[in-house]
This record gives structure tokens, sequence and C-alpha cells, in this order.
């Protein structure tokens, strides 16, 4: 567990200071990413660290119970590390891997009012920091017109250019939330 766990901190700080792995074509406008990386590549490999730490000193409660705010001084640091892999097999096929390693905990253990200060650990208190497959999705994209449009690559899709009228299909194991957090992006970049 602790070898694999060194593994995914490597890898991660590999991709944060290490440079592009496949450096052709390097586009000149990456300025959400640490290091540049290739906008040709069939394959994205990133990655993300999350560290939250959080703190209170003691203060006067009332009342409290179970899943309240502990009155007691309190600290606590959570860490999310995930690595993001995908290939591009044709121009409208993909295959994404990502998996996640999530510790720590947050202040009086996520629950109630803290719950809300660190949503790293919220949605599941109990992970440990044994790595777990966050998602592993197959993207399939038909064209259902001529015309195309450009499209941004990220960790849900390597394509650089989306046909206008399409139909995209996600099978496997992911997230709703990913896509509602690309609609709501794209939304805003449209308007």
């Amino acid at each position: 567990m602790k070898r694999l766990r060194r593994i995914l901190c490597a890898a991660g700080f590999a991709i944060l200071y290490g440079g592009p792995l496949f450096p052709q074509e390097v586009e000149q406008n990456n300025e959400n990413t640490v290091i540049e990386r290739s906008d040709a590549s069939r394959v994205w490999l990133s990655g993300q660290i999350n560290v939250i730490h959080q703190q209170h000193l003691a203060f006067f409660a009332k009342y409290s119970a179970e899943n309240s705010l502990r009155s007691e001084r309190e600290k606590a640091t959570s860490l999310l590390l995930t690595l993001y892999t995908a290939i591009q097999l044709t121009s409208s096929t993909e295959l994404l891997l990502d998996i996640e390693s999530a510790g720590g905990r947050g202040i009086s253990d996520a629950l109630g009012l803290a719950g809300f200060t660190d949503l790293d650990v919220v949605r599941n208190p109990t992970l440990g920091a044994k790595p777990y497959l966050a998602r592993l999705m197959f993207h399939q994209i038909i064209a259902l017109s001529h015309e195309s449009t450009p499209a941004e690559r990220n960790f849900l899709s390597l394509a650089r250019a989306k046909p206008e009228r399409r139909l995209e299909i996600h099978v496997g194991k992911l997230g709703i939330t990913d896509f509602l957090i690309n609609a709501s992006r794209a939304r805003r970049v449209n308007s």
C-alpha cells in the first residue's frame, strides 16, 4: 500500500516538474498547467494534488452532538492525489483511466458544518490512502453532421475538434459531477 502511494506521489511530481512526455507541436497557451503539454499527442497524462489543512481554536458551545463541530482545538489535513490517463484510439474513440488516493481527514471528521469546508473528504470520510479506481471510461463520438467545431482537450476528452451535431457515449465507471462541471464551464466560455 505504501509503495503504491509513493509511486503515485512520484508520478505526480514527475508530471508537475518533469516536463512533457510527448513533446510534439507544444501549444503555447498553457495558462492552466505547470508544464507545457503536447496538443497533438494521442496520449494524455496529467495529475492533480489537493492538500487541505484546517484548524480552529477551542470555543464555547452550549450544545453539541455526535455530528457537531467539536469545540476543543482541532487540526486536520487531507490529501487527494489523482492520476489522469487517456489514449485516443481513433479520432472518435477514447479510453480513459484515472486512479486516486484519498487520505487524511477533515476537522470534526468532515461531518456537519465541517463537511462543507473540506469537500475532498466529505464525499467519503472513511476512504483510506489505498489507491482506488476513480474512473474507467470508454468514450465514443458519433458524428451527426459534417461541420466541426474546435474542442478543448481535457481529462474527459482528447478530441481537438468535434462535430457540431453529435452523439457522445460514455460507458464505464464515472461520476456525473465531472459532466456537470464541464457543462457549466462550457456555458461560461460560450457566453
